[in-house]
């Protein structure tokens, strides 16, 4: 089960990433361990409900898409699944250089692993996959874990993109 926290500071015109408040969960997607990602696995998913616990961490425009797209694989309601995923992201404490910068810098995938798993000890580089756009902004940092009520970090799938190289910028967050 991936957790995708995504566009945090890419230069994109999708309303996800229009804010560029930091941090935010794109999704929380089920994935098989030799497979793609698990979606539309019901023709009429229910519509969300529960949608309370990631009002803050989760973007209105996508909350909706990613329930039927993704959480209806999961075999949880979707009160259940949103309350996971604010269960994940209270989980993860992301690191003080990345959670709320004034200034603009620049640095390497590395540099972002090594900050997360220093500030979460139960992380390793390979339970995180990092994404680029453009090759110069973060798009993704994906982190693996477990299925279950209490997931865990696991090592991310081998086809779970990941950018070792090269640099990207991180501007500041609009307050």
């Amino acid at each position: 089960l991936p957790i995708s926290l995504e566009c945090p500071w890419q230069n994109s015109s999708a309303p996800e990433c229009s804010e560029h408040r930091g941090f935010m969960v794109h999704g929380l997607w089920p994935q098989n361990n030799s497979g793609p990602f698990l979606q539309d696995c019901i023709t009429n998913p229910p519509p969300a409900s529960g949608t309370a616990p990631v009002a803050d961490i989760m973007p209105q425009d996508i909350i909706e898409h990613e329930w039927e797209k993704h959480g209806t694989c999961t075999g949880l309601s979707s009160d259940q699944y949103f309350a996971l995923i604010r269960k994940v992201f209270d989980s993860i404490k992301i690191p003080g250089q990345f959670a709320s910068p004034s200034q603009s810098f620049t640095t390497r995938p590395a540099a972002l692993k090594d900050a997360f798993e220093k500030s979460n000890p139960s992380l390793a580089d390979q339970d995180m996959a990092i994404q680029l756009a453009s090759g110069k902004y973060l798009s993704a940092l994906k982190i693996c874990l477990t299925k279950g009520d209490n997931p865990t970090p696991v090592a991310c799938a081998s086809n779970v993109g990941d950018v070792h190289g090269g640099t990207f910028i991180v501007p500041p967050i609009l307050q």
